[in-house]
């Protein structure tokens, strides 16, 4: 991918995330934001070099991954991480990373929970929200960085719904595709429609027992999210089905 198209995309996904409105509680200046994000976008590529090397590669090269994590672990460097805690900060990469290698192996990644396969694509976002938190420890006062699951899982399963006809071309942990190709349009369209209502019920218990007028501003992204997601997931599968047809027609 032409790396000014990379950044874009990631700049997109950093407002997507709400990073912006994490600077301003930060209260960071304008040339620390501007410092910082340009490192976190850095590492952001770095992740997605990697992640695009898993998903075009069936055999994997323990020497390739090992230089496509010495990228990772510089980028954590330059964002003031130890090399003592570079594994502790890429444990959720790590586990990502052996998910996605199991399609190789025949696991089945649908054995998974959704919660749980969710939890850990969400790897990448975590890391970086974790990193500004470090850089401006103040925006604990408002949310903590559990505050934001619901959210994650959410626009995490969007991320899926929304790349179903693109991740069709790679080796691609697509949990909605893997749910599609294993029990059909049909099982995998309630499951994904019964587990957004679930994170829409964890999200409103969240809201009884935070209290938090600052939580509440979560809670209204993740209601948002829901309704979105659930609309593509309706745009999506249409379109997977259209090009699955056209590729029986030609066959």
């Amino acid at each position: 991918m032409d790396m000014e198209v990379l950044t874009a995309k990631i700049k997109t996904l950093f407002a997507y995330r709400d990073f912006d409105h994490l600077y301003q509680l930060g209260q960071l200046s304008n040339a620390k934001k501007e410092r910082l994000e340009d490192n976190l976008i850095r590492l952001q590529q770095d992740i997605y070099f990697l992640d695009e090397y898993l998903e075009c590669n069936w055999e994997l090269d323990p020497e390739e991954l090992k230089l496509y994590w010495n990228h990772i672990h510089q980028s954590l460097s330059n964002l003031g991480v130890a090399s003592s805690d570079y594994d502790m900060y890429s444990a959720h990469i790590y586990k990502y990373q052996h998910h996605e290698t199991q399609l190789r192996t025949n696991k089945d990644l649908l054995r998974l929970s959704m919660q749980y396969f969710y939890f850990y694509k969400s790897c990448d976002v975590k890391l970086l929200r974790r990193i500004i938190y470090n850089h401006a420890p103040q925006i604990s006062r408002y949310y903590s960085l559990a505050d934001w699951r619901c959210f994650d899982l959410i626009t995490e399963v969007n991320d899926d719904v929304e790349d179903l006809v693109e991740d069709m071309q790679t080796i691609n942990g697509n949990r909605l595709q893997l749910a599609i190709n294993r029990n059909g349009v049909d099982a995998a369209k309630k499951d994904f429609l019964q587990f957004m209502d679930q994170i829409l019920e964890q999200s409103k218990a969240r809201v009884e027992i935070k209290k938090s007028k600052y939580y509440d501003d979560i809670h209204v992204k993740v209601v948002q999210q829901v309704k979105e997601t659930k609309v593509l997931l309706d745009v999506s599968i249409k379109e997977y089905l259209s090009i699955k047809a056209h590729q029986s027609r030609v066959s």
